[in-house]
């Protein structure tokens, strides 16, 4: 009679699991053991690994078990389906002597054939800092800097490493250490600050900045979900993302990133105007419509009256509107921009205003030619640079 290792699962806590070793498993490479995870039991627990050699995941899920210690190594794509159907609230694992798993949920039995227990002893395993090498950010704050960090897709064509990467940097200044997190796609910027309360002393030999790769920070940002508080830490190879005793690390790329410092800090010490911000999204919004992958800009000007927003396609039309603004930040505008208007990318605008949360926007003009800038009314913990486009 062959023996059994026998544990049982809470199939809505599985499923979330798998969700976060799924981009891992559906990376395509050459290596043998991507699309496959690594499952041990062990201190009352599923120890559940993924990696793709780039990015690596290590979760842990209670299990009722009566179980003595094991290891496997079961395909992705033939698990994740089995979980999703499953009609019970708990999934029941049998690992058995001659190489299969047998999966039971209510009336419905799988049995599943694993690879070679020798091949889950070749598995990579993580090798995770030292306590004293994580710092703790808010929850809230690192899944918005991560999803700012990823707002600038890359283009597949464009492989340049501060391209595919974002750039974290930490910094400290009156507020105490902050990480700061910028994404860049070489036609606009944007960066945010995470305040580290608690976090007096930085861990020691911190890199000064590294460049983790934004397919790796959105699979992170999904680990992260539900987190009040995470625990970073940061390598020269790697950015290490931790809740409880669970891990996500994505790999840093080798590169150098543009001194996006220096042009956020010529854009700050220029004159701002305080526009009111959902009007401005409004009229962007409604001029986009009349844009297309041949047209793609809106033209932005002043007169008398405020702010003027415009677009002409010849395969589809034109339109036009002002929007007013207060005499004060029409002088500041008109001041910078000149008499000639700017075309500025729609859905860059729309994407860089997603991330303020006060009334007001604080824009400085760059006009045709320099870069224009957008941030927060007061606090400039979001700030986004736009280039302007050639008419």
């Amino acid at each position: 009679m062959p023996q059994t290792h026998n544990l049982t699962l809470n199939t809505a806590d599985l499923l979330a699991t798998l969700g976060i070793a799924k981009p891992l498993c559906h990376s395509k490479t050459s290596l043998s053991y991507t699309g496959y995870l690594h499952l041990s039991y062990s201190d009352k627990a599923l120890h559940i690994r993924a990696t793709d050699a780039e990015h690596f995941y290590q979760g842990h899920l209670i299990a009722d078990s009566l179980s003595s210690p094991f290891k496997l190594l079961l395909p992705f794509d033939r698990l994740l389906p089995i979980i999703n159907a499953a009609p019970s609230e708990h999934i029941s694992m049998e690992e058995m002597d001659d190489g299969w798993i047998r999966i039971v949920s209510g009336p419905a039995t799988y049995s599943l054939v694993t690879m070679p227990r020798s091949a889950a002893d070749d598995f990579p395993a993580l090798e995770t800092p030292e306590e004293a090498e994580y710092f703790s950010v808010d929850g809230d704050q690192m899944r918005r800097a991560l999803a700012v960090a990823c707002s600038i897709a890359p283009p597949q064509s464009d492989s340049r490493a501060h391209v595919q990467a974002a750039l974290f940097r930490m910094e400290t200044g009156i507020q105490g250490p902050q990480l700061v997190v910028c994404t860049t796609d070489s036609s606009r910027l944007s960066q945010v600050r995470v305040n580290l309360p608690g976090t007096d002393v930085l861990p020691p030999d911190l890199p000064e900045s590294s460049m983790p790769g934004k397919r790796g920070l959105q699979a992170a940002a999904n680990f992260l979900r539900g987190a009040l508080t995470v625990r970073v830490a940061i390598s020269k190879s790697r950015v290490y993302f931790r809740r409880g005793d669970d891990v996500f690390s994505v790999r840093t790329l080798e590169g150098s990133f543009p001194d996006t410092n220096s042009l956020i800090q010529d854009a700050i010490s220029r004159p701002g105007a305080q526009i009111p911000l959902e009007a401005l999204q409004a009229a962007i919004k409604r001029q986009a419509i009349i844009t297309s992958d041949s047209y793609r800009s809106i033209q932005v000007s002043t007169d008398a009256d405020g702010l003027t927003i415009s677009a002409n396609n010849p395969d589809v039309g034109e339109s036009k509107e002002t929007l007013p603004v207060e005499p004060e930040a029409l002088a500041t505008l008109q001041a910078a921009m000149g008499e000639q208007p700017a075309a500025l990318n729609p859905h860059y605008l729309l994407d860089a205003l997603e991330w303020i949360t006060t009334e007001n926007v604080r824009v400085v003009a760059g006009g045709e030619k320099k870069p224009w800038m957008f941030s927060a009314s007061e606090a400039r913990h979001y700030v986004s640079v736009i280039m302007p486009m050639r008419l």
